[in-house]
């Protein structure tokens, strides 16, 4: 007598075992983003932009059960208890942090945790996806992120968002923009009355320091000409690669005020020649993968490549406040990358400041709490002294 339930985009299939082909049955489903089936088979449980809902599972249909209302944008890691009746889940909206919350048939869904309880009643910024033609008149998507208490007419200073894919675009549903963005909040940006535009840059792994110029400006010339952003006040963040693309546009343009690059890179030569902690040499897998259509050979076969596409050789142009950020033990970006900029900088007497962390990683969410509250500080310090004095 046991049954064995098969999902399909729209169907729920009953299967008995050790039954003839012509038992199987093929329910109907609810419109859905996420589906979960009881153990017992008895319920199951969707959810979809009109809330989550608990079914009960009859021999031939479903049957709406409960609604228990809506929930955040994004539901993630959904799970429910034997008989159907629970659900718990990890929920975030673009204003609404991530917290584990909780649903029971005849009990609405709400919040198990409360995560961050100093952000209850705090000013949030307004998320608005947007487009605009980029480069060549291609349509770019792009996420601006406007001032808490934000009035229509008035520009702001601006913070660009830089990664050459649709890291910082891709989720405009989830706080912040995702966990990739947390040192730099857009939100707390927001509070302190700075915009956050995220740059369509979704094709952007060229790296061709001319065309993500490009790339980047266009998404600042959007945010200008919607009537956002002071063409006076702009800034830029990056991180990993976008850490590069900010190293790389302010060789090149002196219209932004101030720059924050977080493990970032400059320079090809020395990545190519760098090793890891168990003598790997992670730079020339890199130069025949990721940047072998740039580079197109070695520092010994083609040094001319390396030196016109590595920033770090044009650090005399640059005339933009740069804050560099690294984690000593990163494996993927050696923070020797930023010495070298941080070094090049001050003989050329420009505004640079660094900061180095003991024992951390590549990526600032997985850093130590002390550590990511320090360089959210930085960061904020940093814009607030040169885009809003």
């Amino acid at each position: 007598g046991k049954i064995v339930y098969a999902l399909g985009k729209r169907k729920l299939w009953k299967i008995p075992l050790h039954a003839p082909a012509a038992s199987v049955k093929a329910i109907d489903l609810p419109p859905h983003n996420l589906l979960r089936v009881s153990a017992d088979g008895s319920r199951l449980v969707s959810v979809s932009p009109d809330g989550l809902r608990f079914w009960r599972i009859w021999d031939d249909r479903v049957s709406l059960e409960y609604d228990a209302g809506r929930t955040p944008a994004v539901v993630e890691n959904l799970q429910i208890g034997p008989d159907g009746s629970t659900a718990i889940f990890i929920a975030e909206g673009p204003h609404t942090p991530r917290d584990v919350w909780c649903a029971r048939i005849g009990i609405r869904a709400g919040n198990l945790s409360r995560l961050n309880p100093s952000l209850t009643g705090k000013p949030m910024g307004q998320v608005r996806p947007f487009q605009y033609l980029g480069p060549g008149g291609k349509v770019r998507k792009g996420v601006m992120i406007l001032p808490a208490g934000y009035t229509v007419g008035k520009s702001y200073p601006t913070v660009v968002l830089v990664y050459p894919t649709a890291r910082y675009t891709a989720h405009p549903a989830k706080f912040a923009l995702g966990d990739d963005a947390r040192v730099a909040n857009p939100h707390l940006l927001a509070a302190h009355g700075i915009a956050v535009v995220a740059a369509g840059m979704a094709d952007g792994r060229s790296r061709r320091i001319p065309e993500l110029v490009a790339l980047v400006n266009a998404a600042a010339d959007a945010a200008i000409r919607n009537g956002w952003s002071d063409p006076n006040r702009l800034g830029l963040y990056g991180q990993s690669d976008g850490g590069f693309v900010v190293n790389a546009v302010i060789t090149r343009t002196t219209r932004y005020r101030a720059a924050v690059s977080v493990a970032g890179y400059a320079d090809y030569i020395s990545r190519w020649c760098s090793l890891d902690d168990q003598g790997n040499a992670y730079g020339i897998f890199s130069s025949m993968t990721s940047w072998g259509n740039l580079l197109q050979g070695t520092p010994m076969s083609k040094p001319r490549n390396f030196i016109d596409h590595s920033p770090l050789f044009q650090m005399d142009k640059v005339r933009t406040p740069l804050l560099l950020l690294h984690g000593r033990m990163d494996p993927a970006v050696p923070y020797e990358q930023s010495d070298e900029i941080f070094v090049a900088l001050r003989a050329m007497r420009q505004q640079v400041e660094y900061a180095l962390y003991e024992g951390e990683g590549h990526h600032p969410a997985d850093w130590t709490m002390p550590h990511q509250l320090d360089a959210a500080k930085r960061i904020l310090n940093w814009y607030l002294k040169f885009l809003t004095h």
